[in-house]
């Protein structure tokens, strides 16, 4: 896995406390992780449609979308 914003919903996935944390703020948790910029903008604005099209690129089966209430 070379697309670390793939990695970043994949660990998201995993970790039950990273995934409480990003929901109640998906920003500073995305910055915390290192993503660019354009990646944080991806989690802030929840385009769904980008993450997609990244993780068929990277050939990950399936990412799940976290929602911030």
């Amino acid at each position: 896995m070379t697309d670390p914003l793939i990695a970043f919903l994949i660990e998201l996935d995993k970790d039950e406390a990273l995934k409480q944390k990003y929901l109640a703020d998906p920003q500073a948790v995305a910055e915390s992780y290192g993503l660019t910029p354009a990646d944080i903008a991806i989690c802030v604005n929840n385009d769904a449609k980008a993450m997609k099209q990244r993780a068929e690129a990277e050939g990950a089966d399936v990412v799940h979308i976290y929602h911030a209430n």
